[in-house]
């Protein structure tokens, strides 16, 4: 059974972990001046990181330069080489 200072340290190693992918997509944006809001989703086990975004064009980028510089940036940061898929959103977003 878990006690309360391993479920700590897990919440705490879960929250560090988002805040680092966070700020390596920020900073990735901000390079590129991409302005628009992305979603993400992170597969560790396969070194893989998924952008959702209504413009993937730009991110992109000519010749695929932002994403061999996000891939570089990810493997960096993390351990690995990193993969980058895109996703393009379709149709509207319905705010609450």
């Amino acid at each position: 059974m878990y006690d309360e200072a391993w479920e700590a340290m897990r919440a705490e190693a879960i929250t560090f972990m988002k805040n680092k992918e966070e700020s390596v997509i920020k900073k990735w944006l901000n390079e590129i001046g991409y302005t628009e809001p992305v979603g993400y989703y992170r597969n560790i086990f396969n070194r893989e990181m998924e952008i959702y975004a209504k413009h993937v064009g730009s991110l992109i980028g000519k010749a695929g330069a932002h994403v061999k510089e996000f891939e570089k940036m990810l493997s960096d940061e993390f351990v690995g080489e990193w993969h980058v898929k895109f996703i393009e959103i379709r149709g509207g977003f319905v705010q609450i």
